[in-house]
């Protein structure tokens, strides 16, 4: 009864504060928000299930999907994460993260993704071709979040980000709070939903020295500077809602790292993960993606989604550069006699029009 009333009021606060968001999916939007890496899954993991894994992902990577899911470490948890972005611009992500178990505390997560776009041409009004030197781009995002199981059943978290980018003379700094909750039924664990909405905070807006020129202002042997205020732009605000069932066939697993249990999730050879979710940007498209994993003996994973959103198929009307097809596999290193103590390797690729794709490379190690 406690723990209906705990999910019932964290389903409650989470429409309360989707309530003073705008969501309608307004495509006229698009590219019109500040700190548009924030919608940019930096994790190798997830990256190639489309960001379907509302619902069911746990781990570090939960951090960027539904930080509830952090709430699973059982220990200590790292990753990092390489990712090569729309392959041929020269843009790479690296992500980093931590996540510790501090018993019935709850679980700390700090993760860090840094984007680089690579150099790029300086210019200006008397040199229009260049030939001054380069600028190079600089996006940050740190993580800072907490996650709390309240029962087998009901997991909920928060996230705080802090959002810093910059060129040589201009920057933008903003903070954002994600929240999100997932709930877990069946006998063997096998129903999973989940809620999450992320990226919710004050408008950003540029400044530095960029903006402001010293000249002479018309009759007048007088210099003086003259700054060009620049606008604010709201951060890309979404709700997501995922569903997930998890189908468990075939001989006892032979995995003799995993502790077996009376759950038949614990001891089936194969699983097979259908998962279906529904997102809502403030400034792109409605997106809802469907997708795949299959599990064989807990040491090998590999997975597939398609994210569908209006004109996804149609090359002249389409607006994301993701053509919504993502597909990625993991490979499990155990260290110990504990399933949580593990090396994994993961990676994934998503298909994109124009440039070649977008590959990434991560490692995760539970100890």
């Amino acid at each position: 009864m406690k723990t209906n009333k705990i999910l019932r009021n964290i389903i409650a606060g989470l429409f309360v504060m989707s309530s003073v968001v705008t969501f309608a999916g307004n495509p006229d939007r698009t590219g019109q928000s500040a700190a548009g890496q924030l919608l940019i899954n930096p994790w190798g993991r997830t990256a190639g299930w489309g960001g379907v894994g509302i619902a069911m992902t746990t781990g570090i990577e939960a951090n960027f999907s539904n930080i509830a899911g952090t709430a699973f470490v059982k220990g200590t948890e790292l990753e990092y994460t390489n990712t090569r972005w729309l392959v041929g611009s020269d843009a790479t992500i690296n992500a980093f993260g931590v996540s510790q178990n501090l018993g019935n505390i709850g679980v700390l997560t700090l993760s860090l993704a840094t984007m680089s776009v690579g150099d790029i041409l300086i210019t200006t009004y008397e040199q229009p071709e260049g030939g001054v030197g380069y600028f190079k781009p600089s996006m940050m995002n740190i993580n800072l979040g907490y996650a709390k199981s309240f029962s087998d059943a009901i997991h909920a978290g928060v996230n705080f980000k802090l959002i810093s980018e910059s060129i040589a003379d201009i920057s933008a700094t903003g903070f954002a709070i994600d929240a999100g909750i997932q709930y877990v039924s069946g006998d063997d664990d096998q129903i999973h939903f989940g809620v999450t909405l992320k990226n919710i905070g004050l408008p950003m807006h540029f400044s530095g020295d960029g903006f402001s020129v010293r000249g002479v202002v018309d009759n007048s042997t007088v210099s003086q500077s003259l700054e060009t205020r620049a606008a604010e732009y709201e951060l890309p605000s979404l709700l997501a809602i995922g569903i997930g069932y998890d189908f468990y066939f075939g001989g006892e697993s032979t995995n003799s790292f995993v502790k077996k249990t009376d759950k038949r999730k614990d001891n089936a050879m194969h699983r097979i993960t259908a998962a279906a979710s529904f997102t809502s940007n403030a400034f792109t498209k409605d997106q809802y993606t469907i997708g795949a994993e299959y599990g064989f003996n807990q040491i090998f994973e590999v997975r597939g989604a398609y994210a569908f959103e209006s004109d996804i198929f149609d090359d002249d009307a389409r607006t994301n550069v993701l053509t919504g097809a993502s597909f990625g596999a993991s490979l499990y290193v155990p260290l110990g006699k504990q399933t949580s103590r593990q090396v994994a390797i993961d990676y994934s690729y998503r298909f994109t029009d124009p440039f070649d794709g977008c590959h990434s490379f991560g490692v995760r190690i539970g100890l």
